[in-house]
C-alpha cells in the first residue's frame, strides 16, 4: 500500500466526523465513511481507491457513491486519458444541505401521505363517539401539519439551493 492510499490519523478523524453525521441523519455509516475519505482527499479518487481506503466491499462503495451522487454530495471528475470514474466531494455547505433536505423531505412526503391516508381510514372504522372524535382531531392536525410543511418545502429547498454564482462555478 502506498503512503498516499494509507489513512493518516487526520484522515481517520475526517472519516469519523462524517460517519457520526451520517448516523445522526439516519444514513448508513458507510456513506459517511466514503464522503469522509473524499472530503479529506487532496485529489479525485477512483472507485478502487475509495474501497481500499475505507475497507468497504465493492457493493457498499457502489451504493454509497450512488447515494452521494444522488444528493449532490459527490461529483464525477474527468481525468484525461483515464477511463475510470474519479470522484470528488462537494464541499459547499449550501449544496450539501439542499441535497440532504431534498432526499429526506421528499421521502417524508411520499411516505407521510400514505400514512395519513391509512390513519384516516382507521379513524373512520372507529365507532362514533369521544374516542373517534379525539383521533379525528389528531388526524386533522397531522394533515394540517403535512399541508403546511408541503407548502414551505419548495421555499426551504430554494433557500438552500446553490446561488446563481455557485451554479455558474460548477
Amino acid at each position: 500500500m502506498s503512503s498516499e492510499s494509507r489513512l493518516s490519523l487526520l484522515d481517520a478523524e475526517f472519516i469519523g466526523f462524517f460517519t457520526r453525521i451520517a448516523t445522526v441523519l439516519g444514513i448508513p455509516k458507510s456513506v459517511g465513511e466514503i464522503y469522509g475519505v473524499l472530503f479529506a482527499a487532496q485529489d479525485a479518487l477512483f472507485f478502487d481507491e475509495i474501497a481500499q481506503r475505507t475497507g468497504l466491499s465493492a457493493g457498499s462503495v457502489s451504493y454509497g457513491l450512488r447515494f452521494l451522487r444522488g444528493i449532490g454530495a459527490v461529483k464525477l471528475n474527468y481525468v484525461q486519458g483515464d477511463r475510470r470514474d474519479y470522484y470528488v466531494a462537494e464541499t459547499r455547505l449550501k449544496r450539501l444541505t439542499a441535497g440532504l433536505l431534498r432526499e429526506k423531505l421528499q421521502s417524508y412526503f411520499i411516505d407521510g401521505s400514505g400514512n395519513l391516508r391509512r390513519i384516516a381510514e382507521l379513524v373512520h372504522k372507529i365507532p362514533a363517539g369521544e374516542r373517534r372524535q379525539h383521533f379525528a382531531e389528531r388526524a386533522g392536525m397531522l394533515n394540517e401539519w403535512h399541508r403546511v410543511a408541503a407548502e414551505f418545502m419548495p421555499q426551504l429547498l430554494e433557500s438552500s439551493a446553490p446561488s446563481g454564482e455557485e451554479r455558474s462555478n460548477k
